[in-house]
């Protein structure tokens, strides 16, 4: 036989339903607290990136960490890089310190840094696609080499453009089968620009690699009919 709850019953259920709000509230409440003491104990938070040598165990690590007061946060596994964090006023110490380990690849803050290489071009201002593809930042480490040549299989490459200057190898006309690579259209001129022509130079436009060379293959007629 089936019961019918009483109201004292309901008043029960509604009774220990409130004291289990009030608890959740109660420790949601000191687990913030909590965590503003610690905040407020350790003061501002840095964060350095770190990879250790391949070979290091991961007890060696972590023994090396602890003792220099640093925390791993969270690891890049792609490349073995860990993220640590450690109170501000001990940043730099601790950088000195994993930086002279002979277990330690490098040690470097974790921080956004502007690109300092910005390009005195004419029309680099107009370029939007190259701060698009993150260009800047990539000037920071390199612009290319000469000891690279960019093959331009297009229209073929106008040689006496000034941003071409001393920047053109041999290449091959394998429209007409000769060694005559002027540009019949211009779309190779224009591509070449694009990957290496001089840049930085005050003038023109800004390429992507301009330390580059370029090599003119032309493969098309005029209005861009390919072999």
């Amino acid at each position: 036989m089936t019961m019918k709850p009483t109201t004292r019953d309901a008043l029960r259920r509604a009774l220990l339903t409130f004291v289990l709000l009030i608890w959740q509230c109660v420790s949601a409440w000191a687990q913030n607290r909590d965590q503003r003491f610690v905040a407020a104990a350790l003061g501002p938070v840095a964060r350095i990136l770190v990879q250790p040598k391949e070979g290091v165990s991961e007890l060696a690590l972590q023994t090396l960490l602890a003792q220099l007061g640093a925390k791993q946060e969270d690891v890049i596994g792609q490349i073995n890089v860990r993220i640590l964090s450690v109170p501000e006023p001990a940043r730099d110490r601790v950088l000195e310190a994993l930086s002279h380990n002979p277990n330690i690849e490098f040690a470097e803050p974790d921080a956004l840094l502007e690109p300092t290489l910005i390009p005195n071009d004419t029309y680099y201002s107009s370029a939007w696609h190259l701060p698009k593809v993150k260009a800047p930042q990539a000037w920071d480490i390199t612009t290319g080499s000469s000891a690279v040549t960019i093959a331009i299989l297009d229209s073929g490459v106008a040689a006496s453009h000034p941003d071409f200057a001393g920047k053109l190898v041999a290449g091959w006309n394998f429209y007409d089968n000769n060694s005559n690579t002027a540009d019949v259209d211009g779309h190779g001129t224009m591509v070449a620009g694009v990957a290496a022509a001089l840049s930085n130079n005050g003038i023109g436009v800004t390429s992507l690699a301009w330390g580059c060379k370029i090599m003119p293959l032309r493969i098309a007629e005029d209005g861009l009919k390919t072999v």
